[in-house]
């Protein structure tokens, strides 16, 4: 069994974000050429948060990559540590939970991400929240009792 402490959460958090943070520039420096067009667009298009906002700033580029990865590092050890707990379910409840994490360290996170990019309302990014949320429980419960037998 899995049994992260809070210390290896931590660690594998910032290494993994780390990494992450490095990936992205590398990407960035492949596909240079398209670089100048693509700054041009998020600092001259409307439809994108300014630069000087902390969120487009420093969020996006910055810490998201480290928060993406203590939320997957979160769900890693829900999944892994309580899998007698989700096994012991019956299999649409179980199937609920594990996409309620997934929806968690993904959908949630990049609907954060979205707002953080876009100039959209907090009222529609939560609304979009618990529209996904609701689409990811009733998939996960719904896939999972059709295949458990």
């Amino acid at each position: 069994m899995l049994d992260l402490s809070l210390l290896q959460l931590v660690k594998s958090s910032i290494l993994s974000g780390a990494l992450q943070f490095t990936a992205g520039a590398v990407m960035m420096l492949v596909f240079s050429s398209w670089g100048h067009r693509v700054f041009n667009e998020l600092n001259h298009n409307a439809a994108f948060r300014p630069q000087s906002d902390f969120r487009m700033g420093v969020y996006v580029p910055f810490l998201c990559p480290f928060v993406n990865a203590f939320l997957l590092g979160l769900m890693f050890q829900h999944v892994l540590v309580n899998i007698p707990l989700t096994a012991s379910l019956p299999a649409w409840q179980s199937g609920a939970v594990v996409s309620f994490l997934l929806w968690l360290t993904n959908t949630a996170h990049g609907i954060v991400i979205d707002w953080c990019c876009y100039r959209i309302s907090a009222l529609l990014t939560v609304w979009m929240m618990l529209c996904t949320l609701a689409q990811s429980v009733v998939n996960g419960a719904v896939t999972s009792w059709m295949l458990s037998g």
